[in-house]
């Protein structure tokens, strides 16, 4: 994975990794939208952004992965 999605995503993981001893890698699900703008900002390359965010997410074992346009 790129340093720069890594970082970008470094708490994402964090959060992941933290709630699964708690809750249950099967209780747990998430909600990407790599198309999504917020005031203005966009990522330039979503599909690599959030392939890699995607792939390192499937190490996990989570219930569900919902990727949406907006």
């Amino acid at each position: 994975m790129a340093a720069r999605i890594k970082t970008g995503a470094r708490l994402l993981f964090e959060i992941v990794e933290a709630l699964i001893p708690i809750l249950g890698a099967d209780r747990i699900g998430v909600r990407l939208s790599p198309l999504g703008k917020m005031n203005d900002i966009s990522d330039d390359n979503p599909e690599s952004t959030f392939g890699c965010i995607a792939e390192r997410l499937s190490d996990f074992g989570l219930a569900y992965l919902i990727s949406r346009k907006c």
